[in-house]
């Protein structure tokens, strides 16, 4: 049995030896294989396909899938539990301005999803092939997405993942996230982060990585591309 407190990780076993991928230094660090920064005035549009429709078809190491059975059922009520390659991560719940400021992001989705899709809260998305689950705070699904083992869907028919970063552990939204959603072929990722006041987009998934980002202080906005197409608002978001 495995478990860990609130905001900590456990490694399920050692990990083999890999090349750092380009978000491996962390949040504010310069790397030149990292997009660059950009404010949302010019910025390109970005037209994205609906995904195609899949069969849930899990290929995950059933002690993986044992182990994070094990670790959602330890967990206190509304931890959220995720899986990284070999690493289970468990997140405290939500403060409320980080609740306020989701309800706000939800609410400008609301009437730009598109008409076989539906937005969902803390949703599990699933990709065996690469070892990786994660929970995002929001995500958009087509309405016959399938559900495998603990009502998860597989990443890739997600149309976006939005975070609301959590101050006890911000790594897991500006690092782990940022290298698991394009891996797991998540297409777009909107970060809200209270403590910075910014709103951040990651987008044009190519090769397991986004090619593009754009900044914008809370006050200014940010296009969200297709299949959304509308700018979002960030003036009453809320600061920690």
């Amino acid at each position: 049995t495995h478990a860990c407190a609130a905001g900590r990780q456990v490694t399920i076993k050692p990990s083999t030896k890999r090349t750092p991928t380009p978000f491996d230094s962390g949040p504010g660090t310069s790397d030149p294989r990292l997009p660059p920064p950009m404010k949302p005035k010019g910025a390109r549009r970005l037209g994205i396909s609906h995904p195609p429709r899949l069969v849930w078809e899990s290929t995950m190491q059933p002690q993986h899938l044992d182990l994070i059975e094990e670790a959602r059922r330890i967990a206190p009520e509304n931890v959220k539990v995720e899986l990284s390659g070999e690493v289970i991560i468990m997140q405290a719940a939500p403060s409320a301005v980080h609740q306020r400021n989701l309800d706000k992001i939800a609410r400008q989705f609301a009437s730009n999803i598109p008409a076989d899709c539906f937005a969902s809260q803390n949703t599990g998305l699933s990709s065996p092939a690469s070892r990786k689950s994660r929970t995002p705070d929001l995500t958009v699904l087509p309405e016959d997405a399938p559900e495998g083992p603990n009502n998860e869907v597989p990443a890739q028919l997600a149309l976006i993942a939005v975070e609301v970063v959590s101050p006890s552990n911000p790594e897991n939204d500006w690092v782990g996230k940022v290298r698991d959603y394009p891996v797991m072929g998540v297409p777009l990722y909107l970060i809200i982060d209270p403590s910075k006041k910014t709103a951040t987009l990651f987008s044009e998934l190519e090769n397991g990585r986004y090619r593009q980002r754009e900044d914008a202080e809370y006050g200014e906005t940010i296009h969200i591309p297709a299949p959304f197409d509308f700018t979002l608002e960030t003036s009453s978001l809320l600061p920690y």
